[in-house]
């Protein structure tokens, strides 16, 4: 089994707690678990149109599951700050926007921002929304946070004292992909921030990186003269992947890509021909 580890570790020491089915309570013995940091693999493909004629000059790029973080410093700050405009200092991709850092279990720097302390993030993406009708997200968070779907400010959160703050929201949504933005900052507390989100179906569930789509727009690359990328670097902890591809007015988008194995031991993945229709 594979997950991804925070930002930096080194090595986990983990423990499991359970319950028999005669209601007796089970514990395992520590387990020390070493991280093994995420390799930077190429991703190599050609694009072509409906007359299997190369195309050249199309821009491409990795959409990830997940969203694109940035992160700002601001110096000391107490408040939910409003980012529009503003220039990150620090980039990444989180494969999820959930971060529990009871006590700094995690360390300093959870979202992997390299800013500690005092520092404002945005979160940005896309949503899948499987079916229209009313969502209702659940909010948790320390020191702050503000939950933004399209376009609509759903909810919002303030942490005091050195806790977290629990609030909910509810928003109408149609199916498909709906913008998301989380305005996150946090001070010399304990970081946290939890969302979870319930559709028509009753169901509560964590957003995670499979409801998530983000451009990374700095992975990225030009096809030549036979319609063929490279694409350098892309994070072998990525959940999944598409290729994003835009040539004039015309733009396109490849099937969800999975690492294997064998990708990451070879640090090589070739997507092969992707079409890009009229």
């Amino acid at each position: 089994m594979t997950f991804v580890a925070p930002q930096d570790s080194r090595e986990l020491t983990v423990r499991a707690r359970g319950m028999s089915l005669q209601g007796e309570s089970i514990e395992t013995a520590e387990a020390a678990l070493q991280v093994v940091p995420a390799e930077g693999l190429t991703v190599t493909g050609r694009v072509v149109d409906a007359r299997d004629q190369p195309v050249s000059g199309a821009s491409v790029w990795i959409r990830a599951n997940g969203l694109v973080a940035e992160g700002f410093e601001l110096g000391v700050i107490d408040r939910l700050p409003f980012l529009t405009g503003r220039m990150p200092d620090r980039r990444a991709l989180l494969s999820s926007p959930a971060v529990r850092n009871p006590q700094r279990i995690l360390g300093n720097d959870p979202f992997g921002l390299g800013l500690d302390p005092d520092f404002a993030a945005r979160l940005t993406g896309e949503l899948l929304v499987p079916r229209s009708g009313r969502y209702r997200f659940s909010l948790t968070g320390y020191a702050g946070a503000r939950l933004v779907v399209n376009g609509q400010t759903v909810v919002e959160v303030v942490g005091q004292q050195a806790s977290s703050v629990f609030a909910t929201g509810d928003v109408t949504l149609d199916s498909g992909y709906a913008p998301v933005q989380i305005d996150y900052f946090d001070d010399v507390g304990p970081a946290a921030l939890v969302i979870t989100w319930v559709g028509p179906d009753g169901v509560e569930r964590p957003l995670e990186s499979q409801s998530l789509w983000s451009d990374v727009t700095w992975l990225r690359a030009t096809t030549d003269a036979q319609g063929q990328f490279e694409i350098r670097d892309v994070p072998s902890m990525l959940a999944g992947f598409r290729i994003g591809i835009a040539a004039g007015v015309t733009g396109a988008e490849s099937q969800s890509i999975a690492f294997s194995d064998g990708d990451v031991v070879t640090r090589h993945i070739d997507v092969g021909l992707i079409v890009l229709e009229p």
